[in-house]
């Protein structure tokens, strides 16, 4: 639909050259979204899959470090990357996670 109408160039706040008429003027991109949440699924897929194949021992902070590599390191610019490190780095621990999914912590159970 985006492509058909035109209106895919006035996709946001990263075209301001192109002037949108006022019925686009509010547009927000779908397709744009859909690859920001790809992006975050990416994420999240890194984060799960690190806590199930890393040691117990490994810090939460250690695996979603890698996980916004994985997703969103090359998107963000370097301003932005550092401020997630910086809230990454001072995120809770692996076993608070773990509860708030699961609901409970149980080594054993996480060893598959």
């Amino acid at each position: 639909m985006e492509m058909s109408k035109n209106i895919h160039i006035y996709n946001g706040d990263n075209n301001k050259s192109k002037k949108a008429p006022e019925e686009w003027k509010k547009y927000n991109s779908t397709s744009r979204n859909l690859l920001r949440m790809m992006w975050f699924f990416s994420f999240l897929r890194s984060t799960f899959e690190q806590l199930r194949d890393k040691p117990v021992k490994t810090k939460l902070g250690d695996i979603l470090d890698e996980a916004y590599d994985v997703a969103f390191g090359d998107k963000h610019s370097w301003l932005v990357r550092k401020a997630a490190k910086i809230a990454i780095a001072t995120g809770s621990d692996r076993k608070r996670l773990v509860e708030c999914v699961l609901g409970s912590y149980d080594e054993e159970r996480l060893k598959v």
